[in-house]
């Protein structure tokens, strides 16, 4: 559940916090960059007035979403947006933001922290290792994705 840290004021709430059960049963709290701010603040202020202040993401009725019901309301956009073929749901999201972090300098360390996952865990399943290569006189990227012992080359 994801839930406004600082009500006082929605200018300087930085942070949010993510609480309930996960893995290894931590609530964490997460600073969010400007982006991310802009759009957690765009969803809640276009949502109806008269649902509970305190969750920024909810169901039409006001209650807590559930890790199957976002899947599901995944699984509808991508349908939407014809990439039903691409696998992974909502767990893409995590893998991206872990070979992101790895990628912007991160330490696994960090990144594992952030994730709530143990730091061999992250390593070995959410950072893909990309490097660019040129073959003849094209740049492709080889990825060596977590989890698969063998790199994939992407266009």
């Amino acid at each position: 559940m994801v839930k406004n840290r600082n009500k006082e004021s929605d200018e300087e709430n930085n942070y949010v916090s993510l609480e309930g059960s996960t893995k290894n049963q931590k609530a964490r709290t997460i600073e969010l960059n400007k982006e991310a701010k802009y759009i957690l603040q765009k969803i809640k202020y276009s949502r109806d007035s008269s649902l509970p202040d305190e969750f920024i993401v909810t169901t039409k009725t006001g209650k807590i979403n559930t890790a199957s019901n976002l899947e599901h309301r995944m699984k509808v956009i991508m349908k939407n947006v014809e990439l039903q073929g691409v696998k992974g749901g909502l767990h893409i999201f995590r893998k991206t933001f872990a070979t992101r972090m790895y990628e912007s300098g991160a330490r696994v360390e960090e990144i594992a922290a952030y994730i709530g996952d143990l730091e061999s865990t992250t390593q070995k399943y959410y950072i893909a290792i990309r490097k660019k290569v040129v073959s003849n006189g094209e740049v492709r990227q080889v990825v060596k994705l977590p989890g698969i012992k063998e790199e994939t080359t992407v266009a």
